[in-house]
């Protein structure tokens, strides 16, 4: 990817908000279900990942928790406005009393 396309690409950051660690795996999903991109990561109790840049079209984020819990977030369109200044971050992060929610 150029650094043009990184600018105008998206990044995906999951947020670990459990005592625990976690394996999630993950598809990020376009329009007309595309998928941009996908993959799966543990991480550790209180942290976060971010994945690699793909095309800033997500819409929704579909997960599966350490293989039992799983569930889709919906991304709003232009989730964090026009600045610029690098890929659009686009924040999800679980706990284990609301489970995955979007961060605005």
């Amino acid at each position: 990817m150029t650094g043009t396309e990184e600018q105008n690409g998206a990044v995906l950051i999951i947020n670990n908000l459990t005592k625990h660690s976690m394996m999630i795996e993950y598809i990020v999903r376009g329009e007309e279900n595309s998928i941009l991109h996908d993959g799966q990561t543990t991480i550790k109790a209180g942290k976060g990942f971010r994945s690699q840049t793909f095309p800033d079209e997500a819409r929704a984020v579909e997960y599966t928790i350490n293989k039992e819990e799983s569930g889709n977030v919906v991304i709003p369109r232009n989730p964090q406005g026009a600045d610029n200044s690098g890929p659009t971050k686009l924040t999800i992060s679980y706990t284990t009393t609301d489970g995955m929610r979007y961060e605005k």
